[in-house]
């Protein structure tokens, strides 16, 4: 039986703003990985994973209609989709070298 209007915007009322507080929540949790004094990462890495996390928010917005543009220090996400272009975001490259995934 095909849902009513009114039933598909009590759902998205329902489901929508939980779910957008979970992401924000995680993002404070990847933000707490940053403390140098606890973790050693390679810059690289988080820079290809923040390219990543960014596509995929550009994904999600684009199904509602909008389109987001990025930058990360200056380059745009085309730019930096470009093999070597995110080494290039790097300053210096002294943590551990072991890959994320």
């Amino acid at each position: 039986m095909p849902q009513s209007v009114a039933e598909k915007k009590q759902r998205f009322a329902r489901m929508f703003p939980p779910r957008v507080e979970k992401l924000v929540d995680q993002f404070r949790v990847i933000g707490n990985c940053s403390s140098k004094s606890n973790y050693e990462f390679n810059k690289e890495t988080v820079a290809k994973v923040w390219v990543h996390v960014l596509d995929a928010m550009v994904g999600a917005a684009d199904g509602y209609g909008l389109k987001l543009a990025f930058t990360i220090n200056g380059k745009t996400l085309e730019e930096l989709r470009q093999d070597g272009s995110v080494k290039s975001l790097i300053e210096d490259d002294l943590a551990i070298d072991e890959p994320l995934f």
